[in-house]
């Protein structure tokens, strides 16, 4: 499960903001946990709506050492989401896998974020608006990085 996300330097965290594409467009919602793809269709069922997270490139949190260990994502490639609105807020669950034995040994960790080809924009290189964005690193999202 990711501690960490990076995409054109924006850092974001579990409980800060994430930004995703949808069938609506681009959105940002806060990051609330994870959601394991082995009950993607339970989740579907409760409202939560698929989404592509932007990312450049991911963390674990290491439980055999403690430290983040990265990873970079393929070009056109996002990490799976899920996508509740509530009150106007939206709130975003990132999909994880069951990982191998070599991917366990390698991150520390049992599971991973579901990566996949890009659903709601054919080439997210391609498209200029996203790569003009201006996104400012926040503090509160690049402590203790």
């Amino acid at each position: 499960m990711c501690a960490v996300l990076r995409w054109q330097g924006r850092v974001s965290r579990p409980g800060k903001r994430v930004l995703a594409l949808s069938k609506d467009g681009m959105i940002e919602g806060w990051w609330i946990g994870f959601a394991r793809e082995e009950k993607l269709e339970w989740w579907l069922s409760k409202g939560f709506e698929p989404v592509d997270v932007l990312v450049d490139e991911f963390a674990e949190r290491s439980r055999l050492s403690g430290n983040l260990v990265w990873d970079s994502v393929f070009d056109g490639e996002v990490i799976y989401g899920l996508l509740q609105k509530l009150n106007q807020q939206r709130f975003l669950r990132i999909l994880t896998r069951g990982c191998s034995k070599e991917e366990a040994e390698e991150f520390g960790h049992n599971r991973l974020p579901l990566i996949g080809a890009a659903r709601f924009v054919k080439s997210l290189r391609s498209v200029s608006y996203l790569n003009q964005l201006s996104l400012p690193l926040s503090e509160e999202n690049t402590k203790s990085l």
